[in-house]
């Protein structure tokens, strides 16, 4: 086994109960102490979550939302060590506007401040897939995501940050980052490890069918953080380990191939949402256990 892996999950893992998605049951500083009650070791704070349009980090008093934040970290004495920031729901190529495309770029630099505020080392950035006038085109999509991840690189390095490219999955049309191929090419051709890497969610890699091991031994030391996560095949359920069909232990071992050095970071809001409030706290803790015995797999 390698050296110690901390422990940690994103903020999202408690957002909601008993599937029930009109409201927020839980704010992220509540989020924030449960988590330290389940014995996490750090936190991941999910900023893409709170970029929604009526939510604190869109809005002009985000500056105090986030210094809760960082307050009630400090309170129960877990640093924030990786975040995720804005992202766009598109299904297949993006077709932004120039005004929905400069909205995008705002909010990911607004976030880019705010990790560097948390100390967050690691923030999740998803990459773009667009099309030419014919399909989808690999060569536009790595040509413009070297042109967004510098304009944004230029931020994270002003503000303390690293930006940790995530692998995307495929519904119908290919898209830029599903594949390791795409994200080690990109950060390579970025060229400053210091300021970029790959984040790796392991419910992306099992939609797509990759050999995740395979794919792991092959980033390497690119590979910076995940995101945990299980699912069936079908859907991007954000489900435990252990409830899908992903093969763990070969994940884990080649984890401990690379030496890697990251977090284990949680990204699984589905799993926890369906418990009643009076069993969340042990559904949250519950996952930290799991996640201690896998990192001895490594």
């Amino acid at each position: 086994m390698c050296a110690k892996i901390n422990i940690s999950t994103s903020t999202n893992i408690c957002n909601h109960i008993l599937w029930d998605w009109d409201r927020d049951y839980y704010t992220s500083e509540d989020a924030i102490r449960m988590i330290a009650e389940g014995g996490y070791d750090s936190i991941d704070l999910d900023l893409a979550f709170w970029r929604q349009q009526e939510d604190p980090m869109a809005g002009k008093n985000w500056r105090q939302w986030l210094d809760r934040q960082i307050q009630t970290a400090g309170e129960v004495g877990l640093p924030m060590t990786q975040g995720h920031a804005h992202f766009y729901n598109v299904e297949h190529c993006e077709r932004l506007s120039q005004e929905e495309q400069a909205h995008r770029d705002q909010a990911i630099l607004r976030d880019i401040e705010a990790a560097g505020l948390c100390g967050i080392r690691w923030l999740v950035v998803h990459p773009q897939s667009y099309c030419d006038e014919v399909y989808y085109s690999p060569k536009l999509s790595l040509e413009k995501n070297l042109e967004m991840f510098r304009r944004l690189g230029d931020a994270a390095a002003k503000h303390g940050v690293g930006i940790a490219i995530e692998n995307m999955f495929i519904r119908t049309m290919p898209k830029f980052g599903a594949s390791s191929d795409d994200l080690i090419e990109l950060v390579d051709l970025l060229g400053d490890d210091k300021l970029f890497g790959i984040c790796w969610d392991t419910g992306h890699g099992n939609l797509n069918r990759v050999d995740q091991a395979a794919a792991v031994r092959q980033m390497g030391k690119r590979l910076v953080c995940l995101h945990v996560n299980d699912n069936k095949e079908q859907w991007d359920d954000h489900i435990l380990p252990y409830q899908g069909t992903i093969q763990w232990e070969k994940f884990m071992k080649a984890l401990g191939q690379i030496g890697y050095q990251g977090e284990f970071t949680y990204e699984i809001h589905n799993f926890s949402k369906g418990f009643d409030a009076g069993f969340h706290q042990e559904a949250v803790t519950f996952a930290r256990k799991l996640g201690q015995y896998m990192v001895t797999l490594m």
